[in-house]
């Protein structure tokens, strides 16, 4: 009883939300959060990057190829999209596997202590003296 109630306590409210997806869906899910993430991360990066190329442009007489920045920009954007995406599936992939592995621990926890109950409640039934 005490290994159920740290479990609920630590990590179960996590495996507890887990397992209210689809391993797809959960997979997916997690997987949307870090392509926006690595969307908002490139745009923010690539922004001050060309600013920076501007203002270089500006204050010298640099040549300033914007077809090559946008396909340097747009290749790395790629890349990363591609290598963040690869990893994000894995990570989340174990971690749904992870979470089904401790719930069903948890599970088989619960059915013995039922088990134990149940045996209690027997025992106890056949000590209760009749009084008629």
């Amino acid at each position: 009883m005490t290994k159920l109630a740290i479990y609920e306590k630590r990590i179960g409210k996590e495996d507890f939300a887990i397992n209210e997806y689809f391993k797809g869906d959960y997979i997916l899910i997690n997987n949307i959060w870090t392509r926006v993430s690595v969307t908002v991360s490139c745009a923010i990066l690539f922004t001050c990057y060309i600013l920076m190329q501007i203002f270089l442009f500006l204050s010298d007489d640099v040549a300033f190829d914007i077809y090559g920045l946008a396909v340097g920009c747009i290749t790395i954007y790629i890349g990363l999209m591609i290598v963040y995406s690869i990893f994000s599936t894995d990570i989340y992939r174990r971690k749904y596997k992870d979470s089904q592995r401790r719930l069903s621990s948890y599970n088989d926890l619960l059915i013995s202590l039922n088990e134990t109950k149940k045996e209690n409640e027997v025992g106890l039934n056949a000590i209760k003296p009749d009084i008629d």
